[in-house]
C-alpha cells in the first residue's frame, strides 16, 4: 500500500514523523511574533509552524500564574502544556520519539510542531485561571509595576 491508505495501516516512519519540528530558535516568537516573518530560513522549519505567540498580556499573566500555588487541575493543565511543548521540538528532544514508540496513533501524522498548538491552548487556559488575581494584584501595586515596566517599554521602543 502507498500514500494515505498505507499510513492508516502501517503508520509513518520515525524520520517522516519528525518532519518540520518547532525549533528552539522559534521560542523568540513568544515575545516577538513578527520576528518569524523576516528571516524564515533562520528557523529551519515550515513558515506556518514557527510561531508560538499567544499575546503579551497572556504571557505575562501565565508567568504570574507559574509563581502562584496551583490546584490539581492547574497542575494537570500545565503538565499537559509542558509535555506538548517539549514534544513539538521533534528531534531536538526525545519526547516525540517516545510518544511515537509507545503511544497509540502517534505514528499517523507528521510535523511535531502541531503539538505547539496544544501547548498554547493549555497556557492560555492557565493564564485565564490566574487573570482575576493578576488584575487585583495590579490594582494594588500599580505604581511599582509602572515604575518597572516604563523603562523596559522605552528600551524596547
Amino acid at each position: 500500500m502507498s500514500g494515505f491508505s498505507g499510513r492508516l495501516t502501517q503508520g509513518l516512519s520515525l524520520q517522516k514523523a519528525l518532519y518540520f519540528p518547532f525549533t528552539p530558535q522559534s521560542l523568540i516568537s513568544l515575545l516577538l511574533p513578527f520576528s518569524t516573518v523576516k528571516n524564515p530560513e533562520f528557523f529551519k522549519t515550515d513558515f506556518s509552524m514557527n510561531n508560538l505567540y499567544f499575546g503579551l498580556l497572556m504571557f505575562i499573566v501565565f508567568i504570574y500564574g507559574l509563581l502562584k500555588s496551583k490546584k490539581g487541575i492547574e497542575k494537570i493543565l500545565l503538565g499537559f502544556g509542558l509535555i506538548s511543548l517539549l514534544a513539538s521540538f521533534g528531534n531536538y528532544l526525545p519526547i516525540r520519539k517516545l510518544m511515537f514508540s509507545y503511544l497509540p496513533f502517534m505514528n499517523q501524522f507528521r510535523m511535531p510542531s502541531y503539538f505547539s498548538y496544544f501547548a498554547v491552548f493549555s497556557f492560555i487556559l492557565s493564564a485565564g485561571i490566574h487573570l482575576p488575581g493578576f488584575l487585583k494584584s495590579f490594582q494594588e501595586k500599580r505604581k511599582r509595576i509602572l515604575l518597572i515596566t516604563l523603562p523596559i517599554l522605552l528600551l524596547f521602543s
